[in-house]
């Protein structure tokens, strides 16, 4: 999927900007003592912009952080990568979201969120906001994020459609986190972007969670039908598989 010839600014990304405090080894649950280290500038969409920086695009974020020392570490990262900051609010009186990871020896992670009560879910939409978002040729955005707040959810929901409205796409990671809410919530706050995305990157469970069908090929025809161009279905170890709008079979008249 080629972005449309503008000479608009490249990619445009809103959520959560949270700093990652990690376990140092494995095996360490986060219920006992032991050593942490961190912080670590995070944020999956921070993380995402941060990467199309680095790639030489022209982008921007829309988010917030406390005026704290944690606030600092991740506009310090994201400044020194080129990523465009001017909606991107210093909230006194509130922490900067975070979250402690613990790493497990066969691959897996526990997370502790604390993102909603902080800074991270002070975002709001806004005329600013709105002509700051038409300014962008692409949106991406993550489903993390639209579970972080209500204000959030529609701050990101009135992001990519400026950007559709604009002539430009969106992509769309689902990026479900169970620890943050549960998966029939997690679909009712998602399912919006799945009718405004022109590209999605779900895992294979995700594609089935956010459908309701029992497998990939049938959740990601689902989706497909609903007006993405392109899916790209996330596998692992596996690689990825991609599917199009013409590889949807097409029924008998």
């Amino acid at each position: 999927m080629s972005l449309p010839n503008s000479t608009k600014l490249d990619v445009l990304s809103a959520g959560e900007l949270i700093v990652e405090i990690m376990r140092t080894g494995l095996d360490q649950p986060l219920e006992k003592p032991a050593p942490f280290e961190g912080p670590f500038p995070s944020g999956a969409p921070a993380i995402m912009i941060s990467a199309a920086a680095q790639a030489g695009l022209g982008t921007g974020f829309i988010g917030a952080v406390g005026a704290d020392e944690f606030g600092d570490c991740l506009l310090n990262r994201l400044r020194a990568d080129g990523v465009d900051l001017s909606l991107v609010r210093r909230v006194p009186g509130m922490a900067t979201g975070c979250a402690f990871v613990a790493y497990r020896s066969d691959g897996t992670r526990k997370f502790i969120f604390h993102i909603g009560q902080t800074a991270s879910g002070q975002v709001f939409d806004t005329p600013e906001l709105r002509a700051y978002a038409a300014r962008f040729r692409h949106c991406h955005l993550m489903g993390c994020s639209l579970t972080v707040s209500e204000p959030v959810r529609q701050t990101c929901l009135a992001v990519a459609r400026t950007v559709k409205d604009g002539g430009g796409t969106v992509s769309f990671d689902p990026n479900l986190r169970p620890e943050l809410l549960g998966v029939g919530e997690a679909r009712r706050r998602l399912d919006p972007l799945l009718d405004l995305a022109d590209l999605l990157l779900p895992s294979g469970e995700e594609a089935c969670l956010l459908t309701g069908l029992p497998t990939d090929e049938a959740a990601c025809q689902s989706l497909l039908r609903r007006g993405a161009r392109i899916v790209a279905l996330k596998r692992g170890d596996a690689g990825c598989r991609v599917v199009m709008v013409s590889m949807i079979p097409r029924t008998k008249p």
